[in-house]
């Protein structure tokens, strides 16, 4: 049975919520316990979901408690097939109505071995209910904008080839296009680009100052114009609420965007000693995803074409 869009956008937003658990278990305390929250919500989403998929006639019912879906999802499941990870999940469970009711948090150790039991649920049973592996679903599908959507795609191919150089130059690509696709609507609609400061604000050197200062001056104009673009740059993600720290490493670890005037990009190389990992790519990858999501939340020219 093939999966529909809808699908494959709930099933991304699972693993969305899963990814962002993940962050917030390396909080330190006692921000990671808020892990829980976002872990159980991952899980009974999938859940509720599962139910409705398998077309279970109690699916959608709003009195179904949380440990009844092992048993509600396994009597739609083929070849007597059980839903995995029910102990694990009752122990979230429990710890969810303790922090969230009952103000105990959980420490370290529990956080940590919740983080993996909910990977554990969901590769295991995300086969069992929707015919696909866990690693197949793409967050990729719950970005709207078109060129970065397409951007993205391509670096998961070069990731899937091993090519994580070539990646990560897509992934900063993607992160450029995000933001020139959607100053351009800005701009063709209401005539201002939200993100991008006024053109004027840039500096060039004289003729005169040329002659008289040189490459000082060239090297004191190129700082300036870098800082410009710095400051545009933190905006962008201050606005956002994106958690700079999170930007920056992004910023670390992809190359510089050149874009001309027509609207064409140039992406340097990455030097041959600079190693990318794999789990690099993947941070690159859900912090664009990331950013996609909350910058279409504030897109108020898809609000005026629905």
């Amino acid at each position: 049975m093939s999966l529909n869009k809808t699908t494959i956008e709930r099933l991304s937003f699972n693993k969305y919520l899963v990814r962002m658990g993940e962050e917030q278990a390396q909080e330190p305390q006692p921000m990671a316990a808020t892990a829980i929250l976002s872990f159980h919500d991952a899980v009974e989403l999938f859940l509720q979901h599962a139910a409705e998929y398998l077309n279970s006639h109690r699916a959608g019912k709003s009195h179904v408690n949380f440990m009844e879906y092992w048993e509600i999802i396994g009597n739609e499941l083929p070849d007597e097939q059980e839903l995995g990870q029910k102990p694990a999940m009752r122990r979230l469970n429990d710890s969810r109505v303790n922090l969230k009711h009952q103000g105990t948090r959980p420490n370290s150790a529990d956080i940590q071995s919740f983080s993996v039991a909910v990977r554990d649920f969901f590769e295991e049973n995300t086969p069992k209910v929707f015919g696909i592996e866990y690693t197949d679903i793409s967050m990729v599908s719950l970005v709207e904008y078109d060129s970065t959507r397409e951007t993205l795609q391509q670096a998961k191919e070069y990731l899937a080839d091993g090519q994580r150089k070539e990646a990560i130059k897509e992934l900063a690509i993607a992160y450029d296009n995000l933001f020139f696709e959607y100053n351009q609507r800005m701009q063709e609609e209401f005539g201002y680009q939200p993100f991008s400061i006024d053109d004027s604000v840039g500096i060039s050197p004289s003729s005169r100052d040329m002659r008289e200062f040189g490459r000082d001056m060239e090297k004191f104009v190129e700082r300036v114009n870098s800082s410009i673009d710095a400051i545009e740059d933190a905006i962008q993600v201050l606005s956002l609420g994106i958690d700079y720290r999170r930007y920056s490493k992004f910023d670390s670890l992809t190359p510089r965007v050149l874009r001309s005037i027509g609207g064409g990009v140039d992406v340097p190389d990455l030097p041959d000693e600079v190693e990318i990992t794999e789990d690099d790519v993947e941070f690159c990858l859900d912090f664009v995803i990331e950013t996609a999501i909350e910058l279409q939340k504030m897109d108020v020219t898809e609000e005026l074409e629905r």
